[in-house]
């Protein structure tokens, strides 16, 4: 502290330089104390001060107590609390902050749709988030949520789990705003397995099932409704040995004249077991109402002549009749549940799904890929006509570090979400680049940008499909055989491992699509493509087993053969034969016997068929390798329509 101007020093005597000397000691001056003179002015100026300093100590103290040691996300936390949003500064800074200086740097890739709280309370929406927040615990007290108690009543060793807010903007697939969203939510990394919780698996519907079912829709000409439940997680009640303890929401803690808790009463957003929870609840309210959980997929319930399908809570009815499906509903309304009822499929997990004047359903995600565009920085970059080059992307140890532009992790993430669902055109590409999200090279960075520059030409663009009469569940599939030699180190093992790549069509279109390398190494062509048709089959017969359960829930006339039947397209002779062939010579001995799995369902009369198909033909082939131009668009119309 600086001393006072008109503050009169008292200087201490100071020993003469001889006796100094005689005592064997250097010399030295000493320094005058400085005292401040006590007055009226002086003391309210310092205890306004030290005030603010009390204050900043304490508001620091208290956010030191939930930063877990060793945490730098916690570190980010607290260095936010501490910056003046207006000037940027730091208003002080913790020692801890040493042992993650990264900490300091900001985030980039920021999602201008996920602020943060400080975000969003200083933002220009302040306004309509506080006014989500208010919604939000207004939602949660009607459903009773929890109590409120005082800190002093929770049992002594009861762990207080902290509560964070998570705001988000939602919009249309298409990128269109829908609503400012404000979710209360509790720290679930804070809880221990085995401790606070010990079961909390919850299965989610597979996206090949939803198509399946939109397949079915159309071509049987089904009613199909989507159900939406408000506040999900809270519907569902807590264990009844299970007490859980929060703290008051941010923003709502009122006066602070005695410190209160949250004694939950039902399951909250953030709990591990939270999914676990609302999934036995919804569960046991669709078997309440004559719905029978599916054997091939847990999230698919048949029964009354409908499917239904559940991804947490998101609900699709499919069924002949639409009046059941309303009743149906209604009737698991009266149970208490809280829910939302759309007219047809629209948006379903961020898919777009259109019915066009053709007859044609198109699934697309342009919302996505507007969003990948400007995440990478290439809204406004040159279109391409294929999605990577004919040559495969391999590390690329010693080449050139990344420009740091894009997060890659997240751009791989959004375009692995986006090639899953409704871009299978994409998928090898995709695959290639998600191959390195560890350690991403320049080279890794340029294929993202290439993906990108393809997206931009086909962005309006989705997976159109019109099901055949005949629905038949059939499977392409191909492999490209040691496809990294010489591009990966040769002394790698990964460089002479092939590529599978396969593809799963119902009445002509696609269900499931898969681009992966193989686990092990395989010594030829034939056995390359053998493997691959062998993973091939651990799609098709599960799928073979869902789509008859789906038809006989529905009354759908299975008696044609053609519909129990599926035919397995291969392009290599040598794999035909060993499929075929019931005997195994010296040659094919080593194969590990997993591979012969498949054998009893094929052949006459057991429902899969395997024939040869020309390369032209092989719809799989674009799963496998990058394509020159002509053969990429080929493949692509007879894979998407387009």
């Amino acid at each position: 502290t600086a001393p006072r101007p008109d503050a009169t020093p008292q200087r201490a005597a100071v020993p003469p330089p001889q006796a100094t000397a005689q005592r064997g000691r250097p010399t030295r001056q000493r320094k005058p104390t400085v005292r401040f003179r006590s007055d009226a002015e002086y003391d309210k100026y310092y205890a306004t001060h030290t005030k603010a300093v009390a204050a900043l100590c304490w508001t620091t103290a208290k956010s030191l107590v939930s930063c877990a040691i060793g945490q730098e996300s916690d570190y980010r936390y607290l260095l936010a609390l501490l910056t003046d949003v207006d000037t940027g500064g730091l208003d002080g800074m913790h020692p801890g902050i040493n042992q993650f200086p990264m900490a300091l740097k900001a985030a980039y890739g920021k999602d201008p749709d996920t602020p943060t709280y400080q975000e969003a309370m200083c933002g220009t929406d302040r306004e309509l988030f506080e006014e989500a927040m208010v919604n939000e615990i207004q939602e949660l007290e009607r459903h009773k949520t929890w109590a409120t108690i005082s800190k002093s009543s929770v049992p002594k060793g009861a762990k207080v789990l902290p509560s964070t807010w998570v705001f988000r903007i939602k919009r249309y697939p298409d990128g269109r705003h829908r609503k400012h969203k404000a979710r209360f939510c509790v720290r679930g990394d804070r809880q221990v397995k085995g401790v606070d919780y010990t079961e909390k698996y919850s299965p989610v519907v597979s996206w090949s099932t939803v198509r399946m079912m939109l397949c079915l829709s159309l071509s049987k000409d089904l009613c199909s409704k989507q159900v939406d439940f408000s506040n999900a997680f809270v519907q569902a009640e807590l264990g009844a040995n299970e007490h859980i303890y929060v703290a008051l929401p941010k923003g709502f803690e009122g006066d602070g004249s005695e410190e209160q808790v949250l004694k939950l009463r039902r399951s909250l957003y953030g709990l591990v077991q939270a999914p676990l929870y609302w999934g036995n609840h919804l569960k046991a309210a669709l078997e309440a109402e004559g719905l029978k959980q599916s054997v091939s997929d847990p999230c698919m319930f048949i029964g009354n002549g409908m499917v239904v399908l559940t991804y947490v809570d998101d609900v699709l009815f499919f069924g002949k009749d639409g009046k059941k499906i309303d009743a149906k509903i209604k009737a698991i309304e009266a149970r208490g549940f809280k829910l939302t009822i759309e007219d047809d499929v629209y948006a379903f997990l961020g898919v777009e799904v259109v019915r066009l004047l053709n007859g044609e359903i198109e699934m697309k995600q342009t919302g996505l890929i507007n969003k990948v565009l400007a995440t990478c920085g290439m809204t406004n970059s040159n279109a391409k006509s294929t999605p990577c080059n004919q040559e495969p992307l391999g590390t690329n140890l010693n080449g050139e570090p990344v420009t740091g532009k894009f997060e890659y992790a997240s751009a791989v993430g959004m375009l692995m979400y986006l090639s899953s669902n409704t871009r299978p055109d994409i998928q090898y590409a995709v695959h290639q680049c998600a191959r390195f999200t560890h350690f991403p090279k320049r080279t890794h960075e340029d294929a993202i940008c290439r993906i990108c520059r393809y997206l931009q030409g086909t962005k309006d663009k989705g997976l159109r499909f019109k099901p055949d009469d005949d629905l038949k569940l059939d499977c392409y599939v191909d492999a490209d055989f040691a496809g990294l030699y010489n591009v990966e180190d040769a002394q790698d093992p990964v460089c002479v491992k092939s590529r599978t790549g396969y593809c799963l069509t119902l009445g002509s279109c696609p269900l499931i699509w898969v681009s992966k390398l193989q686990t092990e190494v395989a010594l030829s062509t034939t056995e390359a493509e053998y493997i691959a048709l062998s993973q091939s089959m651990r799609d098709l017969i599960p799928m073979r087993r869902l789509l008859q359960e789906a038809g006989t829930a529905l009354s759908l006339d299975f008696s044609k053969p053609a519909i129990l039947h599926s035919t397995v397209f291969e392009d290599n002779n040598g794999a035909l034969s060993l499929a075929l062939s019931p005997k195994i010579s010296p040659r094919t001995k080593h194969i590990a016997v997993k591979y012969h799995h498949f054998r009893e369902s094929v052949g006459a009369g057991k429902g899969i068929t395997i024939i040869k198909i020309d390369t032209t033909l092989q719809k799989a082939d674009i799963f496998t390798k990058g394509l020159p131009a002509d053969t990429h668009q080929e493949l692509r119309k007879l894979l998407m329509g387009w």
